[in-house]
């Protein structure tokens, strides 16, 4: 990041040399790009102001003044530092422009695989809720989700630890991808096994909500020895038909299941409505109770397989990591 800082410091002064920053530039060192990291850190996190400029104003008070930047930094030099900050060699004819994330894969390249080889993952994860990385700039891989807090942003990919929350893998969506790509599971449920393919023969449990789930995605990660449980849509292909029926002939606290002697159970299970659920883990036949409220307010326990107990109690690793945020 440093050499490449200043080879685009240089680039720029070439073709531009009136510029303001990069007329005045000196070559950056490696202590000023930790320096650098961790203001930008702190602005993003713990002092929060509309203009980069005024983390540097001299205005006196407390209200106003923020004199630790200046510090660190001349106002100057922090936004010429901001400006040319590159990692990645843009006319160098090795640089592919085609990737629309050509610009950060370096240091995707990077962290990631440290996120892996620094940590060791518990055996329940949670992946594919998708985070949003607020932005509102002019990116074609910009993306509006009106379900998020973060409406507006960049969207991504994660494979979290569902005690946690912390990350272990990530995908940053750009639309169409030349990735790992499964026929028999489909598009997007082959983001699932890319985002898995690190964990793979490992016997981990994945939990996992109805969007991506489905019981070719189960069967797929079996057998790369990935553990699955997650409810499912009863109209994905494979499905048992004659559990859709079952929502008009069941009461609350009332299940029914199926299994394959691959190892993959199918439950139905009624709350205040039916509920699928895939597991290659649980005995469907396990019963447990949870509290609901009754029309009346009263609470009362009702019977519910284990299936359900461990799928709420565990599925919450990306929203967990949203809060960490």
């Amino acid at each position: 990041m440093r050499d490449v800082t200043n080879l685009r410091a240089a680039q720029v002064k070439a073709s531009k040399p009136k510029d303001f920053y990069a007329s005045g530039w000196t070559d950056v060192t490696l202590d000023e790009l930790k320096a650098l990291v961790g203001c930008c850190l702190s602005m993003e996190y713990a002092v929060v102001k509309h203009r980069l400029e005024h983390y540097f104003s001299s205005k006196t008070g407390f209200l106003f003044a923020t004199p630790g930047y200046r510090d660190i930094f001349k106002r100057d030099r922090f936004m010429a530092l901001w400006k040319v900050l590159h990692v990645c060699d843009e006319e160098s004819t090795a640089t592919d422009k085609s990737e629309k994330l050509y610009k950060v894969c370096p240091v995707l390249d990077h962290v990631v695989p440290r996120f892996q080889e620094h940590y060791s993952l518990q055996q329940d994860v949670s992946p594919l809720d998708e985070g949003m990385i607020p932005s509102k700039n002019r990116l074609s891989i910009k993306q509006y989700i009106q379900s998020k807090p973060i409406k507006w942003g960049i969207k991504a990919f994660l494979l979290c630890e569902s005690a946690t929350g912390y990350i272990y893998n990530v995908e940053i969506y750009t639309g169409k991808t030349d990735g790992l790509y499964v026929p028999e599971i489909g598009a997007s449920r082959s983001v699932v096994a890319r985002l898995t393919c690190c964990i793979e023969g490992c016997n981990h449990k994945i939990f996992m909500d109805r969007f991506y789930n489905s019981p070719s995605l189960s069967s797929y990660l079996l057998e790369c020895k990935i553990h699955l449980c997650g409810t499912v849509m009863p109209n994905r292909k494979q499905f048992p038909r004659q559990f859709q029926r079952k929502k008009r002939d069941m009461q609350r606290g009332q299940h029914d299941y199926l299994c394959t002697a691959s190892g993959m159970s199918v439950t139905v299970w009624c709350d205040r409505l039916s509920i699928y659920f895939i597991s290659t883990f649980h005995g469907p036949h396990i019963v447990d109770s949870v509290n609901r409220k009754n029309k009346s307010g009263e609470v009362s326990a009702a019977a519910c397989p284990q299936v359900v107990k461990e799928y709420t109690a565990s599925m919450g690793g990306c929203d967990l990591n949203d809060q960490n945020d």
